[in-house]
């Protein structure tokens, strides 16, 4: 349970905050799209895989299909 205090008060708090007397509703709107964008990248991220693929060392060297294949290493 201690492991997900910092999630529950996050989340509590985010609840409260249209609840906050003279909060615009700007901010709340403002607040949602930030939100969904963010459940959107995660989404995409996962969904692709690109997480894993930074620090790949297959990135290193750029490869194209014009250049000539090179010779394995002994």
């Amino acid at each position: 349970m201690r492991e997900r205090l910092p999630v529950l008060l996050f989340a509590v708090a985010m609840a409260a905050i249209p609840l906050i007397p003279g909060m615009p509703p700007f901010w709340i709107v403002l607040l949602d799209n930030i939100g969904l964008s963010a459940l959107v990248a995660m989404g995409l991220v996962l969904l692709t895989g690109v997480g894993g693929l930074t620090s790949s060392p297959r990135l290193d060297k750029p490869r194209f299909a014009a250049s000539a294949p090179t010779p394995p290493r002994c």
